[in-house]
C-alpha cells in the first residue's frame, strides 16, 4: 500500500522542505541582471522558479518512492547504505552526508 501521509517523519522532513525553497541568497544577483528590473517582474521570476523547483522536487520524490516503496526511509540519508558501502559509491555517500545540511 502507498502511504501518502506519515506524520512520524514530519519533523525530519520539515527542515529539508523549508531549506529547499530558499532562493534569497541569489535574489539580488538575479534582480541586477534583469534587462528591465522591477518588483512585479521579479515576483513573476520568483514564482516561476519556485513552481519549477517544487515540480522537480515532487517528480524526483515520487519516482524515488515508486522505485523503492516501503524500503524508503523518512530520512533520505538512511537510504544510502551506511558503513557497508565501499569504493566510489562510498565517496559519493560521504560527500552527500557532508553536504546535505549545507
Amino acid at each position: 500500500p502507498v502511504a501518502l501521509w506519515d506524520p512520524d517523519g514530519l519533523l525530519i522532513a520539515a527542515p529539508v522542505i523549508l531549506c529547499a525553497f530558499t532562493p534569497h541568497t541569489v535574489l539580488f544577483a538575479v534582480y541586477s541582471t534583469m534587462k528591465m528590473p522591477s518588483v512585479p517582474r521579479m515576483r513573476v521570476v520568483s514564482e516561476k522558479s519556485l513552481i519549477g523547483c517544487g515540480t522537480v522536487y515532487f517528480i524526483v520524490g515520487l519516482c524515488g518512492y515508486l522505485a523503492f516503496r516501503q524500503r524508503t526511509a523518512g530520512d533520505v540519508l538512511r537510504n544510502l547504505g551506511g558503513s557497508a558501502v565501499t569504493g566510489l559509491r562510498a565517496l559519493y555517500e560521504r560527500a552527500l552526508r557532508l553536504g546535505y545540511g549545507l
